[in-house]
Formats: structure tokens, sequence, C-alpha cells
């Protein structure tokens, strides 16, 4: 990797990623790695994202996201860290990642209200059914949630647990699959 192609902007006070562009040096067709710890982002400011289409990592923990309703597609995005965010309705975040990462391979949401844990209160079966639900929708891709190994057995309690429910084209609605 180039060095140029990793960028970090974390804890710079950012409110939205136009006013960070003049920021980073390569253009934005270059950048690979985007870390934006600890700023002041919010789920808007994810639009623009849409500018980075080779992003395979990117880090936003520590920010304002609620949701992630504006994030655009990033078809080569391999590594997503949400940690310490307000996301709270899970099923909904889920379903974005799944139509907008296609090739996410690790995906970390701790320290939010819609990923149960230790952190936030929960208990051991809430967190348990957490992991299953996200593992179960986002399938074989998914290698590694909140930084522990997705396991061959893990899978099968979760394909168990949440059938997969597969999305339909946008406007049409979502319906399970057998």
């Amino acid at each position: 990797i180039n060095f140029f192609q990793r960028i970090s902007l974390a804890f710079r006070g950012l409110t939205d990623l136009a006013s960070a562009q003049a920021l980073w040096q390569p253009p934005s067709n270059q950048i690979t790695e985007l870390d934006l710890s600890g700023n002041c982002l919010t789920d808007a400011s994810l639009r623009e994202l849409a500018r980075l289409p080779r992003l395979d990592t990117l880090v936003l923990d520590g920010n304002r996201l609620t949701c992630l309703a504006h994030l655009p597609n990033l078809p080569r995005l391999r590594v997503l860290w949400l940690n310490r965010n307000s996301l709270h309705n899970l099923a909904d975040c889920v379903h974005r990642l799944i139509r907008c990462c296609p090739s996410l391979a690790s995906l970390s949401m701790m320290d939010n209200p819609a990923a149960p844990s230790y952190f936030n209160g929960a208990s051991y079966q809430e967190y348990e059914d957490y992991r299953h639900f996200v593992i179960s929708q986002c399938g074989r891709r998914l290698q590694d949630l909140d930084g522990i190994r997705v396991t061959p057995n893990e899978r099968q309690a979760s394909a168990r647990a949440f059938p997969r429910i597969v999305l339909a084209p946008p406007g049409q609605g979502r319906t399970e699959s057998l």
C-alpha cells in the first residue's frame, strides 16, 4: 500500500467530510484507508464517502452517528469500525451494510445501543442474540465481528436462530428466504 493511500483525520473536530477533503493530500480515488475517529460526524455526512471508490478500511469510532441510512455504496469496503456511536436500530444498520458493503469481512459496532454487550449493561443472551443476528444476515463474507472471529459453530447457531432475510430492490419491501 502506498503511504498516500492511508489517511488519518482522527480527533480533528470534523462535523462533515466536505471540509475534510481539503486536508487529504492524494486524490480521493486513491484513498484506501480512512480513520475519522473521535470527530463530530453525523448521519448525513456519510454521503461524502461516495467520493472514495477504493475505500477498503473505514474507522468511524466515536462520532455522532445514529443510523447508516446515508451510507453510500462502498463495494470495496472490507473493514468497518463503528464503535462508540449512537446507532440504535440493529436491523436497519445490518440491512444497509448488506446493500452498500458487499465485501464487508470485518465489522465492529461495540458500545452502541444497537449492539448489546457488557459495555452497555446487556445480558450474555442479548449479546449472543446480537452476534447471531448480524452473522446470520451478513452471511459467509463476515469473518470477524467486534474483534472476535466468527466460527463455523457460531454460523450454524446463527442460521438456526435467525433465518436470513433476502432484501428486495429498494421500494419493494423485504421478504424472508426459505
